[in-house]
């Protein structure tokens, strides 16, 4: 029911944790335990919580800031003088370290809910830590308690299971694709793919729509996000596999991915439903996304138009990821393969063709409601169920679905469309995607 502590401790800052009004109460006083990186200027302190800060020396805080981001952004991570200076800066998410510790320490003075640690305290004598956690509390631990709340939380007992306690960035790094092929349901399966940024969320919401006939509801406290119902093979905050719900009267799981061919094999009796966009569109959108991600420390657009325009681009550059899969979509009946530009064109058309693919006959009082909410007026009024909130607070008024409009190739400078059109068609030599009957300026 749990599978990560993200399940069972909401995270105020971060919309993928669970909710704070669903969050259970843990252990016999039925207490929730709730994280925030918060300075006190922005948080209130009540008088009957209970408050636990912990801060470590601020250059192992910010070797660690910088792993962490290394491991979010990969080849789009800042160089290490750039990192050095928003660390050292009103930049600094959540402001800077020495702000942010003297405001807990004059609350942790003055307020008897408030307890104070050294990171380093916990590493010295993490059984007196966890004493002074306990009495702070009020909670008394048996002996045979304590030592198993000891073991529990020694950093051995955390690497050893941790994928109950990380935070998987949004990239392909982490993927662990063993979890679908060793699935007993995986021939009733869905698969909506994409290379990223090219309408993943859209199509996921048109087939979780049309396998729910329309009645498909995200409000119900039980989802509440697009992500509880369908899981995404390369992160690990969403919705297990083997826990994620049959959608509909047929059963059948909606699983997003943006692996390329290569690292997906096609399975004989699921279906897939490829979406792409114009490469040009795709870029735009992507350092959008980077953008929203990484706020002060995102790279410069120069850097992120190399990284699109190579093999260090995730998931692959975007001629290979498309060719890839048109390939599939020629060879294999189950696969369909849908342009983004089709969708904003002719929605109902579009839905029309999954429906038809999946074989998942829709009345028209059902068409009409799967058109609605499957419209992007109906998904940016309820934008919180399919957003892919970034675990910063920097998002300065951003938004996940941004507009979901056909020409934001327009968005890139010229050089920068022009560069990019020539890698894409410097690679699409001998491919067998007719990119140019798509996208004519691809020629």
């Amino acid at each position: 029911a749990a599978r990560h502590l993200y399940a069972v401790s909401p995270w105020i800052e971060a919309r993928w944790s669970v909710h704070l009004d669903d969050a259970p109460g843990i252990g016999p006083s039925g207490r929730r335990v709730i994280k925030t990186h918060m300075p006190t200027p922005l948080l209130p302190i009540a008088p009957d919580a209970h408050y636990v800060y912990v801060t470590r020396h601020p250059v192992a805080c910010f070797a660690s800031s910088v792993d962490f981001v290394r491991m979010l952004l990969g080849p789009l991570c800042p160089d290490l003088p750039d990192l050095v200076d928003w660390f050292c800066s009103d930049r600094m998410w959540w402001g800077p370290w020495p702000a942010h510790v003297a405001g807990w320490w004059e609350l942790a003075q003055s307020r008897p809910n408030v307890l104070f640690l050294h990171y380093e305290e916990l590493r010295a004598d993490l059984p007196a830590a966890i004493d002074r956690v306990a009495a702070h509390l009020d909670v008394a631990l048996l002996p045979d308690e304590r030592a198993a709340v000891v073991e529990k939380s020694s950093f051995a007992y955390m690497q050893a299971n941790e994928e109950l306690f990380e935070m998987s960035p949004p990239t392909p790094v982490q993927a662990d694709e063993s979890r679908f092929f060793h699935s007993a349901r995986s021939a009733r399966d869905v698969f909506v793919a994409t290379q990223m940024k090219c309408g993943t969320t859209w199509m996921q919401q048109l087939v979780y729509e049309v396998l729910s006939r329309g009645r498909g509801d995200l409000s119900d406290p039980a989802a509440r996000h697009l992500y509880a119902v369908s899981p995404w093979i390369e992160a690990r905050w969403s919705v297990h596999l083997d826990d994620a719900p049959g959608i509909g009267p047929s059963g059948r799981r909606v699983i997003k991915t943006h692996m390329p061919t290569r690292l997906l094999p096609i399975a004989r009796d699921a279906r897939y439903v490829y979406v792409t966009r114009h490469p040009v569109a795709c870029f735009a959108s992507c350092a959008d996304f980077v953008g929203m991600l990484m706020g002060p420390v995102s790279p410069s657009r120069e850097r992120l138009l190399a990284w699109f325009c190579s093999e260090r681009m995730w998931w692959g550059p975007w001629p290979d990821h498309v060719d890839g899969w048109w390939r599939a979509a020629q060879s294999h009946r189950n696969v369909l393969f849908v342009h983004f530009e089709e969708m904003k064109a002719d929605l109902a058309a579009v839905v029309d063709r999954v429906a038809d693919f999946l074989g998942e006959p829709l009345s028209a009082e059902e068409r009409a409601v799967v058109l609605q909410k499957s419209g992007f007026d109906f998904m940016k009024v309820h934008e919180e169920r399919f957003t892919m909130a970034p675990p910063t607070p920097f998002q300065d008024g951003g938004s996940f679905l941004r507009s979901g409009r056909t020409d934001r190739h327009a968005d890139a400078a010229a050089a920068e469309s022009e560069r990019i059109l020539a890698f894409c068609r410097e690679r699409l030599r001998g491919a067998a995607y007719p990119a140019a009957r798509f996208y004519p300026d691809l020629a």
